[in-house]
């Protein structure tokens, strides 16, 4: 498969059962001709969240360099470091997708009190926003649910990104339908880049 999308999970990354709930949703993606793998940030860590962000960068030059189109896919809080990481290797990474993505660099502090890489991340995402130009944008899409007690709505939008209201309600749900459901669309979304 010449197409590798790397799958930024949020902050829920340190609880096995719902990694391995997300990797088997994934595999679907084969159909399509997409290889996908797992990047956790782990986001109760203490380390720095540039260590983390530096060994993803370092996973995209890879995989680039084997020859495989790399793609990033963001959930939830992933979706703040898959758009870091797409501005810093925009010149080699196809796309990026966010589902149910915090692209907002705002967030209610008891998130940032037990995930230390969350606040640090959220940081570098407001940097990387300011070097977003509308071709860049034009190569995001955003999934997010009618509606989402965890990521508002105006925080799971980008202007200028094909942004995609799913119709179904709820976070856990959005992202599982996102993943499942609307593999299809990102799939077209990802290899329209070729054309």
């Amino acid at each position: 498969m010449k197409y590798v999308a790397i799958y930024i999970p949020g902050l829920g990354d340190k609880r096995k059962s719902l990694l391995f709930l997300q990797r088997q949703m994934l595999r679907g993606w084969r159909v399509y001709g997409i290889r996908t793998e797992i990047f956790a940030v782990h986001w109760t860590s203490n380390e720095k969240f540039s260590i983390r962000l530096k060994e993803l960068l370092e996973r995209i030059d890879e995989l680039t360099e084997e020859g495989y189109k790399v793609v990033l896919v963001g959930a939830s809080a992933g979706a703040s470091t898959a758009l870091t990481a797409y501005v810093r290797r925009k010149n080699t990474v196809r796309c990026m997708v966010s589902i149910c993505g915090q692209l907002e660099p705002k967030v209610p502090s008891p998130a940032l009190d037990v995930n230390p890489r969350f606040g640090q991340s959220l940081d570098a995402l407001e940097r990387s926003l300011e070097h977003l130009t509308g071709a860049d944008r034009h190569r995001i899409l955003t999934l997010r649910p009618r509606v989402d007690a965890v990521v508002q709505p105006e925080e799971a939008v980008l202007k200028g990104a094909k942004n995609v209201q799913m119709p179904v309600v709820g976070h856990l749900v959005g992202i599982a339908f996102g993943i499942v459901f609307e593999s299809r669309r990102v799939a077209r979304f990802i290899k329209q880049r070729d054309n």
